[in-house]
């Protein structure tokens, strides 16, 4: 914080500007800010994910609207309108001290650029005086009291459910090759590599497992004895290009007229009869 108010701050929208010189604040800052930036800190750890079996860990599961009326910061105009300009600074402040990693689009509701989807990063917590090994250790404990609860499914649905709601605002980080990186960065230094591995394991065994049902079905389809000889014989026949698809057309209509049930009761002498016609048979 002292380093980053002896440069200045950057406003998110000056980022891009060349001509834009940050001026030198003073070290201490105002009683606001430091009570703003505390707020917002305690607002997302509440929400944060710690689900190490998460994607990307650490991703704070709310808006930065619901960030600001947990921070008693957001305003309501007469009209409807909500400002919440105190909560967005202070986001600001802290992307710029790398304590988070913001992802910005255009909110549907106010047609605006805002923040859409938040994610701490491990400096945010060795900010507060923690180690790595002490944040792993933290997203070890929490998997432990989920998993000793009963709570996995459940932080699992909550997780699809959040991405599902983002996707619906067309929110993905699919295209965003560069955020990915850093989001996998995070995960490998907070993750610990024992649950790495053992996640890696898992997969490996599902993936036999899931090859030797496949080759197990493939060789009972093999093994299997053709149940509709007729109907495969006609459709090899009516597809194989001997025939025009009028003159199929025309034979089906023709036994279809005759006899309309027997396709119904008894498809394979449907097919039988329609291939006798035909001279295949």
């Amino acid at each position: 914080m002292i380093a980053l108010r002896k440069i200045g701050y950057t406003p998110y929208t000056r980022r891009n500007d060349p001509t834009f010189v940050p001026k030198p604040m003073r070290i201490t800052p105002r009683s606001e800010s430091r009570e703003a930036l505390n707020a917002l800190s305690l607002a997302m750890a509440a929400n944060c994910d710690y689900n190490p079996e998460s994607a990307y860990p650490f991703e704070v599961m709310c808006s930065a609207e619901d960030l600001a009326k947990a921070m008693g910061v957001l305003h309501v105009y007469d009209d409807g309108r909500k400002a919440y300009d105190i909560a967005l600074n202070a986001l600001n402040v802290l992307d710029e001290l790398k304590y988070c990693i913001i992802q910005r689009e255009i909110d549907p509701d106010v047609g605006q650029n805002k923040p859409m989807r938040i994610w701490l990063t491990p400096e945010f917590f060795l900010s507060r005086g923690m180690t790595i090994e002490e944040v792993r250790s933290l997203l070890h404990k929490f998997r432990q009291w989920a998993i000793k609860h009963g709570l996995t499914e459940g932080l699992k649905r909550k997780y699809e459910r959040h991405l599902l709601r983002m996707a619906r605002f067309g929110i993905d980080i699919d295209d965003r090759h560069s955020l990915k990186n850093m989001l996998k960065k995070v995960r490998r230094q907070v993750v610990s590599p024992e649950l790495l591995n053992d996640k890696n394991a898992v997969v490996i065994d599902l993936g036999a497992h899931l090859d030797k049902l496949n080759r197990t079905q493939k060789s009972q389809r093999d093994n299997k004895p053709n149940k509709r000889p007729f109907y495969q014989a006609f459709i090899k026949w009516s597809t194989g290009g001997q025939v025009a698809t009028h003159q199929v057309i025309n034979l089906q209509m023709s036994l279809t007229s005759e006899r309309p049930e027997l396709l119904n009761t008894d498809s394979e002498t449907f097919y039988r009869i329609l291939l006798e016609r035909a001279g295949i048979i």
